[in-house]
């Protein structure tokens, strides 16, 4: 990007202001004198405390404050920071349509500029709630403090005598970090103004990437200091500009300036599919990067669906997709269990779909200008296609395409199928009914089994398989791997040249501590499907992932390239079978329980981060991540951890996983008390209890075939049998099937012991069960959990009395 670019995007609203103290350079304070930056303040405090001229701000703060009295350093620093007047080039910049500011600056400088400029600007802090804060109009945050929040109760807390190391921390462990870095990312250009490397330490809350030193823009003047030119160089281009020279060089952009910046396209939030030009060669390792780490290649995929290359494998479900659009249909769904190659299949639309003439986008990050580029997308007359991973993450936004989409623009969305099931009624009202075709893809074709046995035929995957027949090795993706790429790529890794290739890396990172829980919560991220960029790591791990050992370790290297943000480890498969077989449980507890209450933490100003705390506690998550013979103690261990964080103990969800988790591992005991809870909780805050009710059936079946109790395994059966009935009268998804599938064990284990009528009444209930299953739309029936119930509910009526 040049230099003048940057600046058409600064006159379209679409630039980032970072300032430090050189901005405010040539205001004046209500003292009439000059601001004094941080060192020249704590050298007048430490004169003013009869300490040395080097004292530091924060010892010089604290000996003044301890001299003087906290009423005299509030006031020392609202008469130094607080702004008389402000010069003309301060006004002229803070007249700009900036997307936001940042400053490390105490005083009121950027609030005092932009009212002369006739703007209203929010001053904010790091103990404002980002979501509380006005929707419309600039926002300034200042990162140490704002001078006139201050008042002597709140010092210490608003502001921040410290050094700058210190500060960084102060500023990384807060939620404003992650809204920062965000903000950074959506800005099409970034200028810092008057910074100095004293200010902060922008090391520690960024990291060096390409994409943010391309955009981003020094004015701090003329540079003498060779070590301070070649540090900020490393992050963007020093212009040599002063803040008189910046705003000499906005007046003669705006003096000649075209539309193009307000036209070109956003592509933080939307991403556009565009075919790849010129793809380096391909190298056998990128087939290993694809089946062992998830690593796709839209360049290499692009060229295997076009036979140019052997290296992706086509899926029907696209022809399928497209047909349905072809047909009127809206949208489709693709849903499957975990590692069963949902985001394959989306990857195989997008070009499929540019091949018929869409255009095609995909969601990438839910930011500020999300709308903004939906609605330049919807613009366009032409067929579009909008893909969606994930789409629980999306519902905010898929009401808003479901109401302004034009007829031209149709969806593709992807979810993990116990998500799917949960939300897909909830989808279609979003869309509107008749406008969603689902389809399942957890079974391969046998087009795509056979182009899978040739692919690890070309590229030595089959190992200890490799001298069978092309007939056995069909035959053991069919049956050893029931077709289904999860059990396929799990049965490869056990081979002892794929396992051998992992080990390696767990070792070497077991011996460094720091390392090792960053690469343990990318493997977690990914089993839960979430993409663990190096943002949602530095929020949830810390500041290890920035260190520049931690970027250049070999083994971390071979899950996380650090230095461009990119994860290499994209396979939840993978990410699974490595926790489960290699990784230690108590550092996995440890990992998660760190994860949490980060997630908590920024969940104060961040609905993302209230759902990746939600999915760190699903118990149906949590079973991927622990070994199978640790699990129990694992899970245990890590609910109890996380009990008390602010958005688990009063949340009925919270205590609902933590019942499953007991029921499974059959502290029935346990269970039923935060069973007790959940409801509590859930009728406190008014909250459909249809979760709860679904899990307790299965609860008071379960404990009844565990404990064998004869006694009350009627009480139980009529309990459950309630909330049943209740759930397949309204609900057309398979949860309270998959519950009731449970009642042919109970039958089971009772029938020695029940008499007559108590069988014929379980066997009315049946009845009544595969009657709601008749009432099902085709394709709901053929659902693999209502199809198991069926079968279970025969095998009921078969054995029961004649009724």
């Amino acid at each position: 990007m040049t230099f003048d670019d940057a600046l058409e995007f600064v006159l379209a609203g679409r630039a980032l202001l970072f300032t430090g103290a050189g901005f405010s350079h040539g205001a004046v304070n209500i003292r009439g004198i000059s601001f004094k930056a941080g060192r020249a303040f704590a050298a007048h405090l430490a004169k003013l405390s009869g300490l040395t001229e080097g004292t530091s701000l924060e010892d010089a703060s604290e000996w003044f404050s301890r001299q003087h009295g906290k009423d005299r350093l509030t006031d020392e620093l609202q008469q130094e920071f607080t702004v008389k007047q402000v010069n003309p080039a301060q006004v002229e910049v803070l007249r700009h349509p900036w997307k936001r500011i940042y400053t490390t600056n105490y005083d009121n400088v950027a609030e005092t500029a932009a009212a002369q400029a006739g703007k209203k600007l929010t001053p904010a802090t790091l103990s404002d709630t980002i979501h509380a804060l006005p929707k419309t109009g600039a926002i300034c945050v200042h990162l140490n403090g704002f001078i006139d929040r201050l008042k002597v109760p709140s010092l210490d807390s608003e502001i921040k005598l410290t050094d700058s190391s210190y500060l960084t921390n102060i500023v990384a462990e807060s939620p404003w970090a992650a809204t920062l870095r965000h903000d950074m990312d959506a800005a099409r250009a970034i200028f810092f103004v008057g910074y100095s490397t004293a200010d902060i330490d922008i090391r520690r809350l960024l990291y060096e990437r390409p994409t943010l030193k391309e955009k981003s823009f020094f004015v701090i003047g003329t540079q003498d200091d060779p070590v301070a030119v070649e540090k900020i160089s490393r992050f963007g281009t020093i212009t040599g500009l002063d803040l008189d020279g910046l705003v000499t060089a906005l007046n003669e952009a705006a003096s000649v300036r075209t539309e193009d910046a307000d036209q070109a396209d956003l592509d933080y939030c939307v991403r556009r599919f565009e075919p790849p030009a010129n793809p380096p060669a391909f190298e056998d390792r990128l087939i290993f990067d694809l089946f062992l780490q998830g690593d796709v290649r839209p360049e290499y995929t692009w060229q295997s669906l076009h036979s140019e290359l052997d290296y992706f494998v086509d899926s029907p479900a696209a022809a399928t997709a497209l047909s349905c659009f072809d047909n009127g249909h809206r949208a489709v769904a693709f849903y499957a269990d975990l590692g069963n190659g949902k985001s394959a299949v989306l990857e195989v639309l997008k070009t499929r779909a540019f091949d018929a003439g869409y255009d095609v986008y995909s969601l990438a990050h839910n930011g500020d200008t999300l709308l903004e580029e939906l609605e330049h997308v919807f613009r366009s007359n032409r067929r579009t296609l909008v893909t969606i991973e994930q789409y629980a993450d999306w519902f905010d936004t898929i009401g808003f395409m479901g109401s302004q989409a034009p007829k031209n623009v149709v969806f593709a969305f992807s979810a993990r199928s116990s998500t799917h099931d949960l939300l897909v009624d909830r989808l279609v009202d979003k869309l509107k009914p008749g406008t969603l075709v689902d389809i399942p893809v957890d079974s391969l074709q046998p087009q795509q089994l056979e182009k899978i046995a040739d692919l690890f035929d070309s590229y030595g995957l089959w190992g200890d398989l490799a001298a069978k027949s092309k007939a056995s090795k069909l035959r053991h993706l069919e049956t050893t791997c029931h077709g289904a790429w999860h059990a396929i790529l799990i049965d490869r890794f056990k081979a002892p040249q794929i396992h051998s290739r992992f080990a390696p890396i767990v070792e070497s990172l077991s011996k460094k501590k720091r390392f090792y829980e960053v690469v343990t919560a990318v493997l977690v991220l990914t089993v839960l499907e979430y993409n663990p960029s190096v943002d949602l790591l530095l929020d949830l791990c810390g500041q290890a992932v920035l260190e520049r050992e931690f970027k250049d370790d070999p083994s971390v290297r071979e899950v996380l390239d650090a230095s461009s943000g990119r994860i290499r480890l994209r396979s939840s498969v993978a990410g699974q079978y490595i926790l489960t077989n290699f990784a230690d449980p108590n550092g996995i507890v440890s990992v998660l329980t760190k994860m949490a209450k980060a997630a908590d933490d920024n969940a104060r100003n961040s609905k993302f981060y209230l759902e990746v705390l939600k999915d760190l506690t699903k118990f149906n998550g949590l079973q991927f991540v622990f070994p199978e013979k640790d699990r129990r103690k694992a899970c245990i261990r890590y609910y109890e951890s996380i009990r008390d964080l602010h958005n688990t103990k009063k949340h009925p969800l919270f205590w609902l996983q933590y019942a499953i988790a007991c029921t499974l591992f059959e502290e029935f005991d346990r269970a039923e008390k935060y069973f007790a809870t959940a409801y509590a909780l859930a009728e406190a805050r008014n909250f459909d209890s249809f979760q709860i009710d679904n899990h307790y059936a299965r609860f008071l079946l379960m404990r009844a075939i565990a404990t064998k109790d004869q006694s009350n395994c009627m009480k139980s059966f009529r309990d459950a049998r309630k909330l049943i009935f209740e759930q397949v009268q309204t609900e057309r998804r398979h949860y309270p099937f998959r519950v009731a599938t449970t009642l042919a064990e109970f039958f089971d284990t009772f029938v020695a012991v029940l008499s007559s009528t108590n069988k014929q009444e379980i066997a009315r209930a049946a009845k009544h069960i595969l009657g709601r299953i008749e009432a099902l739309p085709n394709e709901r029936q053929a659902q693999r959990y209502v199809t198991d119930c069926r079968k279970a509910m025969m095998h009921v009526l078969e054995l029961a009395p004649a009724i």
